[in-house]
Formats: C-alpha cells, sequence, structure tokens
C-alpha cells in the first residue's frame, strides 16, 4: 500500500510505494509537460527530491529511483516521456543505464538528460544533442533544468532512425566523462 503526502502550499503529490519508488505530481499541472512522465535517477536523495520538485511544479509526473538497478525496475513497467539521469550511479554509470533502457523498444525513442559535475566537451555535447541526449552541468537552476528537459522533449520527438549512432555517442561519451 502506498502513502501521499501533499506539500503545504506547493500543490505536489508525492506517492510511495513498498516497492521503494517515490513519484510526483502536480495537483495542478501548468508548465512544459502536463502530464508527461519524467524518470529521474540519482543516488543522492536531496539531489532527486530537488530535481524531482522543480519538475512537478512545472506539471510533469515524477518516478524517482535511487540507483540503475532500481531504473531498470521502474522502467519494466512504466513508460516516459523523458529520462533525467545523475552520470555517477553506485550499480553502473548511467550511460551503462541508458543503453539497457534504449535495448528496449518501449525505450528507444526516450530522450536523456544526463547530469553531473563533469562536462563531456564541446563537440561531444553537439553530438548528445543531436541524438536526443541533453548534458546538463552541476550545479544548475530549476530554469535549466526546466530547458534541459524541454530541449530533450523537443528533440525526442524525431529518434528513431539513429539507434547504432546513439550507441556510438554513448560509449564516446562514457569515455569522456568517467574517465
Amino acid at each position: 500500500m502506498g502513502a501521499q503526502v501533499r506539500r503545504r502550499g506547493e500543490g505536489i503529490v508525492r506517492s510511495s510505494a513498498d516497492n521503494g519508488v517515490v513519484s510526483y505530481s502536480s495537483a495542478s499541472p501548468s508548465g512544459l509537460g502536463p502530464g508527461q512522465s519524467i524518470l529521474v535517477v540519482d543516488d543522492d536523495r536531496d539531489s532527486r527530491t530537488v530535481t524531482g520538485a522543480i519538475l512537478a511544479r512545472a506539471g510533469f509526473t515524477v518516478v524517482e529511483a535511487a540507483g540503475g538497478l532500481p531504473a531498470l525496475k521502474v522502467a519494466a513497467g512504466t513508460r516516459v516521456a523523458c529520462a533525467v539521469l545523475d552520470v555517477h550511479l553506485p550499480d553502473f554509470s548511467a550511460f551503462e543505464l541508458c543503453r539497457r533502457l534504449l535495448h528496449s523498444h518501449r525505450w528507444d525513442r526516450t530522450p536523456v538528460v544526463f547530469v553531473s559535475a563533469r562536462t563531456p566537451g564541446a563537440e561531444l555535447r553537439l553530438r548528445m544533442e543531436a541524438l536526443g541526449f541533453v548534458y546538463l552541468e552541476r550545479p544548475f537552476r530549476a530554469a535549466h533544468l526546466l530547458a534541459a528537459v524541454g530541449d530533450a522533449l523537443a528533440t525526442g520527438e524525431g529518434l528513431g532512425a539513429g539507434e547504432r549512432r546513439r550507441w556510438q555517442v554513448l560509449a564516446g561519451a562514457e569515455e569522456a566523462v568517467l574517465a
């Protein structure tokens, strides 16, 4: 049985399921994505909560996971419009998580926002963005997060044909950022 908590004055409903998955949704959707679901994966609880609250205030429904394995469990039963992934996860990198998610037909066109304090370099960033990946550096402001998700959603509409190129770019990004 899950629990729901409404944060006073924010219009945000927080739901917790028995499996550890936390969801946020705005009580009155507005902004960029009324009703669209966003997966937020970050092992830092505070970062995950803040990111989820920013997105929920903008009208998104947010599903959280604390690492790669919990995210894969969420992905098995949930379809989302976009994923926001912390690059450094405890079980495996966000790039490996992304590869596993994209392997599923349900997720092959899902745009992804990678979040990290490290930058992949300008050329690699452009290649990533052309294929539906957006890279957001920490620290960031709420407006930057919303712009990154908006850009990913806009780019993601045309995804599909370049699956092999997406895999190659992920490999290059992983080397550049995690090295």
